[in-house]
């Protein structure tokens, strides 16, 4: 039986996180040896309680289906990469409770690679969600990776500011690389691999998107990153068990500073009060890891928009918050059956997206 047949067996045991596979592996050295143990062994050894050792024990009748579904994984463009192997990532490596095994989709960052992880509120507000597409897309454009979650708002925005800017990003996500989650992202996920980017995940194939796993996934997210940025996140929330993370593995923390009284700023307004540094621009942490940013980015040249002479003039009267179309027909005195047409194929384009009902904002980096 090949190896790779005992390491995707261990990795379908669910009722063994990280830290017990991890336990299992340095009491029995290998995947194999934990299968051919006995389940008095595992208790005894492992360190598993009762029921946990006689499920692992039972298990043992699935390695067979297990070695076909190995099998199954080249030819669905999934790798899998143990903790053994040489692809794992050595940022991981160093992370408490690493994972024992990845499961990834397209490329993961080289290891010499600078790289942030950007995270941040699903229910962001339209300036969140601005910021983070420009400061990852500013930061991608020089070179750094950018890690994420690919959840609304926040994750989603980042991911899709590197590859607007021509850079890669990296979705760790809390499911089974084979899907998608949330669905609606299925496209930006595509978008991901086609650029040359990365989808991992510690669980494996056909896993669902339990709500258990998004915080395990998190310490993930913060392990494959020099730093993290928080962009909005409140008082309470899943952000901030990733910079929780993020500080037991020695990482910077930057966070983006907003309103006093926004619920949406009071996470990140306290892990600024604790220490963290403010996060104003790309700059801040392209300092920081020692980058030097690229030349200024226009998203419309940049992926290669071509625009007619009037949408430029509706494009240039967008700002980089949200404005109203009215707004935009006062401005510019055109008939408004053309602004219309010109927003029609600046949304279209990429160019431009509508954060409200005739709210338009520019998708760009800062000219």
């Amino acid at each position: 039986m090949k190896e790779e047949a005992y390491w995707y067996w261990l990795c379908n045991r669910r009722v063994l996180g990280a830290v017990k596979m991890g336990r299992l592996l340095k009491a029995f050295g290998s995947p194999e040896g934990i299968w051919r143990a006995g389940e008095a062994e595992l208790a005894d050894r492992g360190g598993l309680r009762p029921g946990e050792a006689a499920e692992v024990f039972r298990g043992r009748g699935e390695l067979d289906a297990c070695a076909e579904e190995a099998e199954r994984l080249i030819g669905r463009g999934i790798r899998m990469i143990p903790i053994t192997g040489a692809a794992y990532p050595d940022r991981l490596r160093r992370i408490p409770d690493p994972p024992a095994c990845l499961f990834v989709k397209g490329t993961l960052p080289p290891p010499e690679a600078p790289s942030a992880a950007v995270v941040g509120a699903r229910g962001c507000t339209a300036y969140g969600q601005l910021q983070a597409e420009q400061i990852a897309g500013e930061l991608a454009a020089a070179g750094c990776w950018i890690i994420s979650g690919l959840a609304y708002g926040i994750d989603a925005a980042a991911h899709r500011g590197a590859v607007r800017a021509g850079g890669r990003t990296c979705a760790v996500l809390g499911c089974g690389v084979d899907l998608c989650y949330p669905e609606e992202n299925y496209p930006l996920y595509e978008e991901i691999l086609q650029r040359g980017g990365g989808i991992l995940s510690e669980f494996p194939p056909k896993t669902p998107p339990l709500k258990q796993n998004f915080p395990i996934r998190n310490r993930v997210i913060s392990g494959l990153a020099d730093a993290v940025l928080v962009m909005e996140a409140r008082k309470r929330s899943g952000s901030l068990i990733t910079v929780e993370k993020a500080l037991e593995q020695g990482k910077e923390i930057f966070a983006l500073p907003g309103r006093a009284d926004d619920p949406l700023s009071r996470g990140c307004l306290e892990l600024i009060r604790d220490g963290a540094h403010i996060l104003t621009e790309a700059s801040d942490v392209l300092t920081a890891l020692s980058l030097s940013p690229a030349q200024s980015l226009n998203y419309c040249e940049e992926a290669k928009f071509p625009l007619a002479e009037e949408e430029k003039l509706v494009y240039s009267a967008i700002a980089n918050s949200p404005k109203h179309r009215d707004e935009i027909l006062r401005e510019l005195k055109i008939p408004e059956s053309r602004v219309h047409a010109a927003l029609l194929n600046l949304e279209l384009s990429g160019a431009v997206r509508q954060t409200a009902k005739n709210y338009f904002v520019r998708t760009g980096s800062r000219n």
